[in-house]
């Protein structure tokens, strides 16, 4: 993906069950996680959204209503993508929510909002909607088009294609999914020996996925 595409229009996207952020590769070689551009001292937005009747809210500003309207503020969107209502796991996180979520048609998840019932997925893409829009805001003129995002490694099929719906959902054309272990890897891989053009040399590492969502 990297190799193919203008590394302008391409970013590398971490979906956080709590923060999410975002990242570019530079025309040097470097990596540069991409700070908030309302909030510059960050480089993580809080995996919040907040619905209001005119407009959306995501990160730092959606975190802000949680005390004057909480039922508006959606988290643990990413817990939701690919479950379902009856879902022992979502039975209980809904017991400690503050806003609504309803049984679809379908069995699916809906979470009430004042602009209308959304799925987990709608949410989450309102969250890369606004990561990729940051990203472009630095990008001078350039449109990001392609991402890599990356997953939990016990990520089944209908939580990976949620994601991409998600990522499609806020602009993206062409989306890659890659699981957090193997992210990890390849970055140790690349600090250590991709700038240098090492790519012969082999070593065994070990990578340990102290996640935030699961373990």
């Amino acid at each position: 993906l990297i190799m193919s595409v203008d590394p302008h229009n391409v970013v590398a996207i971490d979906l956080g069950t709590t923060t999410s952020s975002i990242a570019r590769l530079n025309n040097n070689g470097t990596i540069e996680q991409i700070t908030d551009r309302v909030f510059n001292q960050s480089d993580c937005i809080p995996s919040v959204v907040c619905y209001k009747q005119n407009k959306t809210l995501v990160g730092f500003n959606a975190l802000r209503e949680e005390r004057k309207s909480p039922m508006d503020v959606i988290y643990d969107a990413k817990r939701m993508l690919g479950h379902q209502y009856d879902d022992e796991i979502i039975q209980k996180l809904y017991k400690k929510w503050l806003f609504k979520i309803s049984k679809a048609d379908d069995g699916s998840i809906l979470i009430e909002t004042c602009q209308g019932p959304k799925h987990p997925w709608e949410v989450c893409s309102e969250i890369i909607k606004f990561l990729k829009e940051n990203a472009e805001s630095k990008a001078m003129g350039h449109k990001i088009t392609h991402a890599v995002v990356s997953i939990p490694a016990n990520y089944n099929s209908t939580q990976r294609k949620e994601t991409i719906m998600a990522a499609k959902a806020a602009g993206l054309q062409e989306v890659h999914l890659i699981s957090e272990p193997t992210a990890a890897v390849m970055n140790y891989w690349f600090n250590n020996y991709g700038s240098a053009g090492c790519f012969w040399r082999s070593k065994n590492v070990l990578i340990y996925d102290f996640g935030g969502g699961t373990l």
